[in-house]
């Protein structure tokens, strides 16, 4: 087969020493009437006219070429460009007719022939699907080079999809990233400076957010695409006044709490699960905007996996090396931790009074009230859940970063309980059924330490 390859480019390209898509391409040129000078009356520069002209001239001018598209597909699939070289033709002057309207504005003067339209006006060559993205108006019986190059389009376009969607997609599902602030969060700090940080932080907390949310107005006001100098000007002061929000903001905060973990923890935990329990969570950059590097620092403080997988490039392969697109990689296994770069001269340490005590008392809650929801993504009956569970007592534990009392069933957080952390795999007793809803159980529980 490559030698026949061979052969037909050495016939059909003589002088050529490489091929490519591009010497395959057939010039399709517009007849023109050089000698035409004619021009339309002037008409007023106004947006109907504009419009009423795009419009006239776009649908007559698409139309025609659609279909000596269509003609031109068909005599290339069937390899008879001479047999259809008439309503090739024809359509080239209606074409030409058409830039002709374009200065005279007699576009109705323009028609395609009834029977060029009925054998070639219908369907469109397939891959004009990568134009209009229909599937249902397009010609199945021919098949020309540049369907099967559409088709080729096609199938690599699957294997993306598999590769980069699918296949990630069930890779994410199997590690089941849920709750996924939980990792922004130390849980090592002693819940008592948790509180009394977010307590400190609300007022800093309140003030970003409305003015934050002033500012996004603003923006929103401002058309994002206008090339003037005006709008210009205008989405620079704006994104200034985001800039100097963050700044005062990250200052405030920082004041606040000198500890990066502790302040992160407080953040994360007021932007997503204080506001989250309030129903007030309209906006999520808090803690990215005052505590990011806490936050980097808790990821790898306690969820990092020091066990390293490094794929490298290598020129040989053997038993230790696999193929990806004509290349040879093999894995490469190292015990590190990545190195995490801070502005200069910033304080990351965490003092040990920050921290739990191990020797720390706990006392039993009594009657507290906490709220059920369900941790899986199914349909749920929480009166026949409240039935079962009633003075039932469980052991309280880790479901993917919730509070799971039960297998499905965990306690929806709430703000200021920061405290049910040190319950962890310690025991629940459900004591009262308060309500049920459709999506919730609220009940008054004994948390015993």
């Amino acid at each position: 087969m490559n030698e026949n390859i061979q052969q037909h480019f050495a016939e059909r390209f003589p002088a050529q020493v490489k091929v490519s898509l591009a010497d395959y391409v057939i010039d399709s040129l517009v007849q023109v009437n050089d000698a035409d000078k004619s021009t339309a009356p002037s008409q007023e520069w106004n947006k109907a006219n504009v419009i009423d002209f795009i419009i006239r001239s776009e649908d007559k001018t698409g139309e025609i070429t659609d279909i000596n598209t269509t003609i031109e597909n068909i005599a290339n699939a069937q390899e008879r460009l001479l047999q259809y070289k008439f309503p090739i033709a024809i359509m080239k002057h209606l074409q030409a007719l058409c830039i002709d309207a374009s200065k005279s504005g007699l576009f109705d003067q323009v028609v395609i022939p009834d029977v060029i339209r009925h054998w070639f006006g219908v369907l469109k060559p397939q891959f004009t699907f990568f134009k209009d993205g229909k599937t249902y108006n397009k010609d199945r019986k021919h098949t020309s080079a540049l369907d099967l190059l559409a088709e080729s389009m096609f199938s690599f376009k699957k294997y993306i999809n598999r590769i980069m969607i699918d296949d990630t997609d069930r890779k994410i599902r199997k590690h089941q990233f849920e709750n996924i602030y939980q990792y922004f969060q130390n849980f090592d700090l002693d819940t008592v400076y948790v509180d009394q940080t977010i307590n400190a932080l609300k007022t800093t907390y309140d003030t970003f957010l409305q003015i934050n949310r002033e500012l996004t107005q603003e923006k929103q006001s401002l058309n994002p695409f206008a090339s003037d100098e005006r709008q210009k000007r205008l989405r620079k002061e704006v994104d200034a006044k985001f800039a100097e929000l963050y700044r005062e903001t990250k200052a405030a905060a920082e004041h606040i709490c000198d500890c990066p973990s502790l302040l992160a923890t407080a953040a994360v935990r007021m932007t997503y699960v204080d506001s989250k329990a309030k129903n007030s969570n309209e906006n999520y950059s808090f803690c990215w905007v005052v505590a990011s590097e806490g936050m980097l620092q808790n990821v790898q403080l306690h969820y990092e996996d020091k066990d390293k997988v490094y794929i490298q490039q290598v020129k040989e392969s053997d038993e230790h090396t696999f193929e990806w697109l004509g290349h040879n990689y093999t894995t490469v296994m190292k015990r590190e931790a990545y190195t995490l770069q801070w502005p200069e001269g910033k304080d990351m340490s965490i003092p040990d009074k920050y921290l739990k005590r191990q020797d720390a008392k706990l006392d039993d809650l009594i009657d507290y009230k906490i709220s059920l929801v369900s941790s899986e993504k199914k349909a749920w009956n929480p009166k026949e859940v409240a039935e079962k569970i009633v003075g039932q007592t469980y052991t309280l534990f880790d479901d993917r970063g919730w509070l799971g009392v039960a297998e499905g069933l965990s306690i929806a957080r709430k703000a200021g309980d920061s405290i049910l952390n040190c319950y962890m795999n310690k025991s629940i007793t459900i004591k009262h059924i308060v309500k049920t809803t459709k999506a919730s159980i609220t009940c008054l529980a004994d948390f015993r330490a």
